[in-house]
């Protein structure tokens, strides 16, 4: 019998078959063993991930402490900040000039009086000779003028707000500042034209052309002004003009509607939400003495 044969004599398997068989059953093997290599460094890469996510974990909770440390660092800032521009332990030098009576500092005067800063007043006349040698002096030949350790800052305005802020009666944040700065404007706003028909009167103008002034321009001009102070009002839930606290709008205000009072021009039966905050301002336990120690002063 051949070698091609077996026992039976059939035709033994082909070699090669045999061959491409055992090769096949090698790479079966191979592919196996690379299965396992592959499943083990896919169990390294979740490992790695899961160390990963342990180390984000980690570092979300110390970023979130640094914030919470921010925090009181920046709370601890302000409050430091707060009681240093309360002015109690201010160790600044303040000269205040200006003619005799209030005019446009009264308000300035009330902020310091509510920082408990206190502050010289060098009080001048217009036909002071003093007056005349300082004119010359004076940031835009004007007065009022603050001197603040040496620098001199001119314009009531831009002195009551620089008071305001460095004392913390500016309000609590930029917003509420500008809506302190916006209510003066506006006051200002009404005074430019209100005192028209003061100003025909010095002028001389006949009687019909100044009652003509005050029927068509001054009333009509405080009546819009009393209206948007009372529409401010409305929207407080303080009884303040800005914010839950008093600030210079509403010192510059409530001075304000003091000297139209005087004058006859606000009535307080009138105006119970403008009356309220006046009555606010003036019981401030810094200002009660002061406010009713004001003598009487026309517009």
């Amino acid at each position: 019998m051949s070698s091609s044969q077996n026992d039976q004599g059939e035709p033994a398997p082909n070699s090669s078959l045999k061959s491409k068989v055992m090769s096949l059953e090698q790479y079966v093997k191979l592919l196996e063993l690379k299965l396992v290599q592959k499943e083990q460094e896919l169990s390294d890469s979740k490992a790695i991930v899961l160390f990963m996510e342990d180390d984000i974990d980690k570092m979300q909770s110390n970023l979130a402490t640094l914030r919470l440390e921010a925090l009181r660092l920046q709370d601890q800032y302000a409050a430091t900040s707060n009681d240093s521009s309360s002015g109690k332990n201010s160790t600044a030098n303040y000269k205040l000039t200006y003619f005799r009576g209030r005019g446009f500092v009264e308000p300035i005067r009330q902020v310091f009086r509510m920082a408990e800063v206190e502050f010289d007043e060098d009080i001048l006349t217009p036909d002071d000779k003093t007056w005349e040698n300082l004119k010359k002096n004076v940031p835009f030949g004007q007065l009022p003028v603050l001197n603040a350790d040496g620098i001199e800052i001119p314009q009531s305005a831009a002195i009551l707000r620089y008071v305001s802020k460095k004392f913390g009666l500016a309000g609590k944040s930029p917003e509420e500042e500008a809506w302190c700065d916006a209510i003066i404007d506006r006051c200002k706003d009404f005074v430019v034209t209100f005192r028209q028909v003061y100003v025909a009167a010095r002028q001389n103008k006949p009687a019909e052309e100044i009652e003509k002034i005050r029927k068509e321009v001054s009333e009509p001009a405080r009546e819009r002004f009393f209206e948007i102070l009372n529409d401010v009002l409305a929207q407080s839930t303080s009884g303040f003009l800005v914010g839950d606290e008093v600030t210079f709008a509403d010192l510059f205000i409530v001075d304000n509607l003091l000297i139209l009072e005087r004058n006859g021009i606000f009535h307080r039966a009138e105006q119970p939400k403008l009356t309220a905050l006046m009555q606010k301002v003036h019981n401030l336990p810094n200002l009660r003495n002061h406010i009713e120690s004001l003598s009487k002063t026309s517009l």
